[in-house]
């Protein structure tokens, strides 16, 4: 790989102003001596060259089929007052059902609405607006409900590059205290900084488990009885 089709990458994602797809970086270099090929090359070792770490102040992230520079969390607090970016905040309400989602899609608004006890009307609403969910379709079942599934953005907004990077249920319901203890601080920092909330949730209601109490406190309800609706979105 040459240093300088290296180095051009470098620059065109460092000026661009959100994340680009190969084919984008590609037609950004203005020139058809460069392959795709070469392209993805270039990119695989720039991601080798720019990884996370806690003592660089930027990294490389394949944000689903795009690319994009982005500082790392240990200089967050020096970066946000020159972008004028605020984080963008979410209820508990809108992480569990992004993370029901997540986990789960295509789901309809009934899937979610079993898993998590509540009308799930308004932040359904609100992470479409949002472009964290999108209507993937119609299910294939009486009244043809509208399913829901992720979107690049859900993506951009917890560094995934793609779904298969979330973290495993069964990762973060066998951690421990003991295990927080022993990463590296900017692991646990991210944590705090509500960066593994997917995570989290999923430690808190282990979903692979959770149908069978829904159905039994539905029961114990008894049928036809209302669900509660959400108070926030």
């Amino acid at each position: 790989m040459t240093e300088p089709l290296l180095a051009a990458l470098e620059g065109v994602l460092f000026v661009a102003e959100g994340a680009m797809t190969p084919a984008e970086i590609r037609a950004a270099l203005g020139t058809d001596e460069v392959s795709d090929e070469q392209v993805q090359g270039a990119l695989a070792v720039l991601a080798q060259r720019h990884a996370p770490a806690p003592d660089r102040g930027f990294f490389l992230a394949r944000v689903g089929s795009a690319w994009q520079l982005r500082t790392t969390p240990t200089v967050a607090s020096f970066v946000a007052p020159l972008t004028g970016i605020k984080p963008v905040r979410l209820s508990r309400a809108a992480l569990e059902t992004l993370a029901v989602v997540a986990y789960r899609q295509p789901s309809t608004r009934s899937d979610l609405e079993r898993i998590r006890g509540v009308d799930c009307g308004g932040v359904l609403r609100a992470l479409l607006d949002r472009k964290l969910l999108r209507i993937a379709g119609r299910k294939n079942e009486p009244g043809r409900p509208m399913v829901y599934a992720t979107t690049n953005e859900f993506l951009e907004q917890f560094s995934l590059g793609t779904l298969a990077d979330l973290p495993s249920l069964l990762e973060f319901t066998e951690l421990t205290p003991e295990d927080l203890q022993g990463m590296p601080q900017h692991v646990v920092d991210e944590a705090a900084a509500a960066q593994l909330t997917l995570a989290d949730y999923a430690a808190r209601r282990a979903i692979e488990h959770l149908d069978a109490e829904v159905d039994r406190r539905l029961h114990a309800q008894g049928e036809g009885s209302s669900l509660p609706r959400e108070t926030k979105a």
